[in-house]
């Protein structure tokens, strides 16, 4: 009898174990998600439980309310994702002694999974101070070790943030007790409090989210959990890292490779990947300026960026924003900047007079038929004026939409490209 107990305990926890690994490798397709959510809540019948999109509190899903301390909450969604459970009161009646609140719980949601909502700690005899979602879905297990994780680097920022401002507000103090003869403390002053502002700025544009997708996604124990392609959405895709990521997705298990969210995020990577892979080089053109004197652009090889200056003396927007590009040539000279103006007129007439009504001079130069044509398709040229952004000794594209000059933030791209 005693044998066949440890056979039977044996061979449950093999059992387990093969549902739970099967679960892993069980193909997700995507499509319609049945979900089924159940929690226990001790002291708030009638409170209300439902979920939201993740993205947009404006869209809401199914709702149910806690009967006798229990609840169920089920129902369909269009595709696996994340959303948001929300678990809320409201007590209009002062004289019960409860007080209202609404906590958010971020859940994914994907088919053959078991969810369970269980509350932890309660304050003020009926607030839900912490709770948890018990479940067997791998995605959303992951979630919820990457929003601890979001919260802590969110944490360290603000952190860090305030130190910047304590520090800036000590220094500009400091200013008033500086006397005569010391220049140099001013000076280091004025310095330190720019750079504890430029600093506490990039940290404010920083985005947590994006900082820790790009780690999570990258772990290998991660490529069988939706949650890798899912976070793709916050990740920023460039030149310097399509590549890692496009290995990352292509190395996600087989049981995930036809799911929607892995399709969408190859797809973000993909139109990058082509872009650098496929896009051809700036062309080796030599039109001529307005003297007959032909582009030789490889004299901008000395350059660390190549301004393509795409106009028409036609556009209206080529009048008011090339004027603007040309009075901060001598900026972007500073940095090692160098600007081209190639026009797409027609008519050679039409572009003398542009020309000289903008002030471009000998930098400027008119486009013969196949260059522009070449140009207008391959680089998808659909609006004047065009910026393509190149690096001068390979000639290859940097960008195809440029900075606009006219907007605060063009130099700040510009050292950024650089």
């Amino acid at each position: 009898m005693k044998a066949y107990f440890t056979y039977s305990c044996i061979l449950l926890v093999f059992v387990l174990q093969a549902c739970q690994s099967n679960r892993k490798t069980e193909t997700k397709n995507g499509g319609i998600v049945k979900y089924k959510i159940t929690g226990k809540v001790d002291f708030n019948d009638g409170m209300q439980v439902y979920l939201q999109n993740y993205d947009n509190e404006l869209q809401q899903f199914q709702k149910t309310t806690v009967k006798d301390g229990e609840f169920i909450l089920e129902g369909e969604l269009v595709s696996d994702g994340i959303y948001n459970l929300i678990v809320k009161t409201d007590y209009k009646d002062k004289d019960t002694g409860k007080k209202s609140f609404r906590i958010t719980y971020p859940v994914f949601l994907e088919n053959n999974c078991d969810y369970e909502f269980k509350v932890q700690k309660y304050r003020d005899g009926n607030v839900i101070q912490a709770a948890e979602i018990i479940t067997n879905s791998e995605a959303s297990n992951n979630l919820f070790v990457f929003e601890k994780e979001v919260a802590k680097v969110k944490q360290t920022w603000d952190t860090r943030r305030e130190a910047l401002s304590n520090e800036a507000a000590q220094l500009k103090a400091s200013l008033m007790t500086i006397g005569k003869g010391e220049d140099s403390k001013y000076n280091y002053a004025i310095d330190r409090m720019r750079e504890a502002g430029k600093e506490s700025q990039e940290l404010a544009k920083k985005n947590p989210r994006e900082e820790v997708s790009s780690l999570f996604v990258n772990k290998p124990e991660h490529r069988t959990s939706l949650i890798t392609p899912y976070l793709f959405k916050y990740i920023t895709i460039n030149e310097n890292n399509y590549a890692r990521y496009w290995t990352v997705l292509d190395s996600l298990d087989a049981s995930i490779q036809q799911h929607p969210l892995t399709i969408a995020a190859k797809a973000k990577v993909e139109r990058v990947k082509n872009f650098y892979e496929q896009m051809p080089v700036f062309p080796s053109i030599t039109p001529r300026n307005i003297k007959g004197d032909s582009l030789d652009i490889s004299k901008f090889r000395d350059s660390k960026l190549l301004i393509i200056a795409l106009w028409s003396s036609r556009d209206r927007f080529s009048k008011m924003d090339i004027p603007t590009l040309l009075n901060k040539e001598p900026q972007l000279k500073n940095l090692g900047v160098s600007v081209i103006y190639l026009s797409v007129e027609k008519k050679f007439e039409e572009w003398e007079t542009g020309n000289k009504s903008l002030g471009l001079g000998l930098n400027s130069y008119l486009l013969n038929v196949t260059d522009k044509d070449f140009i207008v398709n391959n680089y998808n040229v659909s609006s004047f004026p065009t910026y393509i952004w190149v690096e001068p000794k390979s000639l290859k594209i940097k960008e195809l939409r440029g900075g606009d000059p006219a907007t605060p933030d063009f130099l700040s791209a510009i050292k950024k490209a650089l």
